[in-house]
Parts: C-alpha cells; sequence; structure tokens
C-alpha cells in the first residue's frame, strides 16, 4: 500500500515531468516553427531565382502557377501543422507576439515578403501591357488578370492583418 509520502513524491515527480515535457514541447514548437520559415525562404528563394529574364506572359504564366502550388501547399501543411498551430502557435499569439502566425498566413506572409515585394513592379508592368494588348483589340486570358489580382488581394490583406 501506498504512504502519503510515497503519494506526494509521485505527484511531485508527475508535476516535473509534465513541466519538463512541456518546456521541451515550447522549445521544439519554437525550432519547429523557426526550421519552417528558414525552409520557406530558402524555397522562395528559388522561386525568385525563376523568374529573372522573364517578362509579360512568361512572367505571369510563371508567378501564377508559383502562386497556386504555393497556396495549395500552404493548405496542406496548415492541415499537417495543426497540432502546432492549436498549442504553441496559439499560446505565442495569445502572450501578444506579433511575429508569430497560423501556418497558413506565414505562408502568406513569407510570399509577400520574399516573392511580391520582390516582383510586384514587374508583375503589375506585365499585367498593364496585357489590359494595353486587349484595348488595342487583341484577345487576352482574363483568368490570368484575376488571378493576379487574388494573389495581390491576399498579399495586401496579410499587410494590412496584424
Amino acid at each position: 500500500m501506498l504512504r502519503a509520502l510515497d503519494c506526494k513524491v509521485l505527484l511531485w515527480k508527475g508535476s516535473v515531468r509534465a513541466l519538463l515535457t512541456a518546456g521541451i514541447a515550447h522549445l521544439l514548437g519554437k525550432e519547429l516553427y523557426e526550421h519552417l520559415i528558414n525552409y520557406l525562404t530558402r524555397h522562395l528563394t528559388g522561386v525568385m531565382d525563376g523568374t529573372y529574364g522573364l517578362t509579360d506572359e512568361a512572367l505571369l504564366t510563371y508567378y501564377i502557377r508559383e502562386w497556386k502550388r504555393y497556396t495549395t501547399a500552404a493548405q496542406y501543411n496548415n492541415h499537417v501543422f495543426r497540432y502546432l498551430n492549436r498549442h504553441w502557435v496559439k499560446r505565442e499569439m495569445d502572450e501578444g507576439k506579433k511575429d508569430v502566425y497560423d501556418i497558413y498566413t506565414l505562408h502568406l506572409v513569407r510570399w509577400r515578403d520574399d516573392m511580391f515585394q520582390n516582383t510586384q513592379d514587374h508583375v503589375m508592368q506585365a499585367v498593364l501591357k496585357l489590359v494595353e494588348r486587349q484595348r488595342n483589340g487583341e484577345t487576352i486570358d482574363h483568368s490570368q488578370i484575376k488571378a493576379i489580382v487574388e494573389s495581390f488581394g491576399m498579399c495586401n490583406a496579410v499587410m494590412l492583418g496584424r
């Protein structure tokens, strides 16, 4: 039979174990989050490198294709990192950290900072050339303009969100 002292020791050990586990989980959450940021930045550097030398419709096609691939991956990653979102990210946001986002929003923030801000002028010039071609009587693909506007809108929403 357990004595009262034995019960107190077991409870104390359990509490210490829980505190240690929570501390380790917090550190692992931060480390995982930072590794994801670094991975996204490296990935987007490669995507950005792919824009060099592209102009007009080729640039738009590339930008749209990469935007769609990236946002689809962001949705998948948001589901994969659901546990991180529910626990570590939520705790960090509750503590008032302004540079921590849920995983989907983090993807959008990284796109905005690493891709959008570096390409928006060139992409916008390509869109304006496309509109000019339409005004000159040529038939254009309106879905390209729609996709670009959606991308710009999401990036602007992320800028205004926090």
